[in-house]
Order: structure tokens, then sequence, then C-alpha cells
């Protein structure tokens, strides 16, 4: 009988026959909920350049950078910043997708993207109104790589554990 099951077990994971519940599959998207709550976070005022430059300061004096480079390390800190946050709720996304819709693999990256790319719209539009911040599409395009890079390092995360 355990050989039965075993290879039961191992043909549904094989398979994608192996089902969450429905209370597992909509915890699944609990961290893209926090997720989205962090990222609306650092869209409010108190995350604008005036503020984040205060951060670099002390960097840029210890390694004794020229305002001109100073500048362009704190851009590229700033941009940076949106990858990452972008490709973490990419990853979340994709990742919750995946398991709360098993049958439907290669719709997972579709909706996760298109969360990516819903939320980076609201994120810029809502900067455009707040008085310290800026809204672009631009940025918009930025985030919306982050969350492709987010959704390709959990498929290649997944595909190099099979």
């Amino acid at each position: 009988m355990a050989e039965r099951y075993s290879r039961t077990l191992a043909q549904a994971v094989g398979t994608r026959e192996l089902t969450l519940s429905p209370a597992r599959r909509a915890a699944a998207w609990l961290p893209v909920l926090l997720w989205l709550f962090v990222v609306m976070g650092f869209s409010q005022g108190t995350f604008s350049a005036a503020w984040s430059i205060q951060g670099i300061g002390p960097l840029v004096r210890v390694l004794g950078l020229t305002p001109e480079q100073a500048a362009m390390v704190h851009f590229f800190i700033r941009k940076g910043a949106h990858v990452f946050e972008y490709a973490v709720l990419g990853l979340l996304a994709f990742r919750a997708a995946t398991l709360s819709l098993p049958a439907l693999p290669a719709w997972a990256a579709a909706i996760a993207l298109a969360i990516g790319l819903a939320m980076a719209a609201v994120d810029e539009w809502h900067q455009a109104y707040e008085p310290t911040r800026t809204g672009t599409t631009r940025d918009v395009a930025l985030d919306f790589a982050g969350a492709c890079c987010g959704v390709a390092v959990w498929r290649r995360w997944k595909r190099g554990l099979r």
C-alpha cells in the first residue's frame, strides 16, 4: 500500500494534480498583499529625493565624491530601489499565482506582470499628487522591468529545483 501511495503522490506532483485547499490558495496571496502595502509606503512624501539624499550624505562624505558623482550615486540608488521593490512584487505575485492556479502555469506569469504593471501605474499616479514626489511614465516602465525580473528569477529558481 505504501508503494501505491508513493507512486500516486509522485505522479500528482509531476503532473500538478496536487492541489491546495482554498485557504492555502488564499494564504499564498498574503505576502503579495503585505508587499503592496510596503510599496505604497515607499510612495509617500517621506521617501522623496530630498529625504533619500540625507541617507547617502554620510556615504558621499566618506567616499569623497564630487557633487556630480553624489548626484549620480543618488540617482542609481533611487532607480535601483524601483527595480528591487517591483522585482520582489513580481516574484511574490508569480509565486502566489503559480500556487493558486496550478493547472494554468502559463497564466501565472501574465497575472504577476499585470499586477506589477497595475501597481506601478497606481504608484506613479499617486506620486504625481504628492507635493514632494514626481510620478513619471519612465518610472512605470522601470517598475514593470523590475516585475519582469522578479518573474524571471522565480521561474529560473523553480527550474533549477527540478
